[in-house]
């Protein structure tokens, strides 16, 4: 359990380093998944309620700092971020600015609604089929289920999501041992931040990120690494149980 300030300093240590490793690449999706898997962790730690509401008004006084420096001194701000993240930041608050920069949220967000509750069929999307989606085969491959299959083809990948979510807080209940609990929330964190990034990020309710969508996005690692990070879950359900 952490209770105390210096218990949560190991923990930041391990993630602050592969967090500006990856945050230098430049990644800042795949960071922000560093820190959600830390925010999972003191959640299951019991984290002191002070400790909390510190990091709580720490992170909103960023966040207010960082909007506040977009809208009163945007000079400084596009010197701080990236050119293709102050694209995406400016395309996510008014898409229909600059159509130019736009055009992949656009395009998503149209193909989507075009599948309305069924779908235009597998391999009969209009917007997919004519290349108007980029990277359908990976990141954007929530796109082609929703214009090909619908909101029904959406809900039953969502609903299968929520399916393992709900199989994995069961393992991270009935282990017997803390330190798997932790890792088993870390996944927990790790698959809810990517699988809420991906569908919102092509809905328009987020920035693009390049965030891969668990099990469904083409690419090796991403695969390699969901699929270890099932095999360490089902080892600790088979060696942590807690004895009836």
């Amino acid at each position: 359990m952490i209770f105390k300030f210096k218990d949560i300093l190991p923990i930041g240590l391990l993630i602050t380093v592969p967090f500006f490793i990856v945050l230098t690449q430049p990644d800042l999706g795949t960071s922000i998944v560093f820190v959600c898997i830390f925010l999972g962790m003191l959640w299951i730690g019991n984290v002191r309620v002070t400790h909390s509401i510190i990091g709580l008004v720490g992170l909103a006084s960023m966040i207010a700092g960082i909007t506040a420096l977009y809208f009163y001194d945007f000079s400084l701000f596009s010197k701080i971020v990236k050119p293709h993240q102050l694209h995406r930041i400016q395309t996510f608050l008014n898409p229909a600015s600059d159509p130019n920069q736009s055009w992949h949220v656009l395009n998503s967000i149209k193909a989507v609604g075009t599948g309305q509750f069924l779908g235009e069929g597998f391999k009969h999307g209009k917007f997919v089929q004519a290349g108007y989606i980029p990277y359908d085969y990976a990141d954007s491959i929530f796109v082609v289920i929703g214009e090909e299959f619908g909101f029904a083809g959406s809900t039953v990948l969502i609903l299968l999501y929520f399916i393992l979510i709900y199989q994995l807080i069961k393992i991270a209940m009935d282990c017997n041992d803390l330190s798997g609990t932790y890792v088993v929330i870390g996944v927990i964190s790790m698959f809810t931040l990517q699988i809420f990034e991906n569908i919102a990020m092509h809905t328009g309710l987020m920035p693009l990120t390049g965030i891969a969508l668990p099990f469904i996005s083409y690419g090796g690692s991403s695969l390699m690494t969901n699929m270890i990070s099932i095999g360490l879950v089902l080892s600790i359900k088979i060696h942590g149980k807690k004895p009836f």
